[in-house]
């Protein structure tokens, strides 16, 4: 299996280049997708970049898993490739026919999609918590920063997914907990398998995720789905 391009820094879209007002005061003459995450989300981000040496090296090596993503008509949007590290699991997404506009991404439950993807059932952890990272008792396991896509419809996208884990490339299970520092940001919650039984699968809605409203952002009908295959 190729390697993928070396990541040099995990893109969380929905900060860049906005100013935060300190944890738990949001500005309120700024956007709620412009808001200042939450201690827990604001601090996981902290840990993964902490940890950036470690996430370069290990994306050095072959992914662990990928997702291709169709549109409801059946045709391509992007492919995602998937890699366990110490900090979560590291999703490189490149999009090649996805609508302009911010869409909310997030994993979910089942590993299947369907004519209308309702079959990848609700976000990954969806019973363990409330959805958002904007709400103090969340997030899902499964959620995740909104991605930006320009006009041309292709980007690169990478982002983490703390509370989730995948069997390493050679089939052995990492560990539960992502660290002390880490899993002590989510209540001690345990990381959450995306290659169980029932599988996982990746999904673009074609609206922005607002970070609180359950179950799924307000982020409306969901425009892609690729259910996650271990390589």
């Amino acid at each position: 299996m190729a390697s993928p391009r070396r990541a040099t820094h995990i893109q969380c879209n929905d900060t860049a280049g906005a100013a935060l007002p300190p944890a738990g005061k949001p500005n309120p003459e700024t956007p709620m997708t412009r808001r200042a995450l939450p201690v827990t989300l604001t601090a996981s981000l902290a840990v993964a970049a902490a940890m950036g040496a470690t996430l370069v090296a290990d994306a050095a090596r072959a992914q662990d898993a990928t997702a291709k993503l169709l549109s409801p008509e059946g045709n391509p949007v992007g492919v995602a490739s998937l890699y366990n590290t110490p900090a979560g699991v590291l999703i490189e997404l490149e999009l090649t026919e996805a609508p302009e506009g911010t869409h909310a991404f997030h994993i979910h439950e089942t590993g299947a999609c369907g004519p209308d993807f309702s079959a990848a059932g609700g976000h990954l952890g969806v019973d363990a918590a409330p959805h958002g990272f904007l709400n103090e008792a969340g997030p899902h396991a499964g959620d995740l920063p909104n991605i930006h896509v320009p006009e041309s419809g292709q980007a690169m996208i990478s982002t983490l997914a703390p509370l989730a884990k995948l069997p390493d490339s050679d089939g052995e299970s990492p560990a539960e907990a992502i660290g002390d520092s880490a899993q002590s940001l989510f209540g001690g919650r345990a990381r959450l398998p995306l290659l169980d039984a029932d599988g996982a699968a990746l999904v673009i809605h074609m609206g922005p995720d607002d970070y609180q409203t359950d179950p799924a952002g307000a982020a409306g009908e969901r425009i892609a789905c690729g259910v996650i295959e271990a390589l």
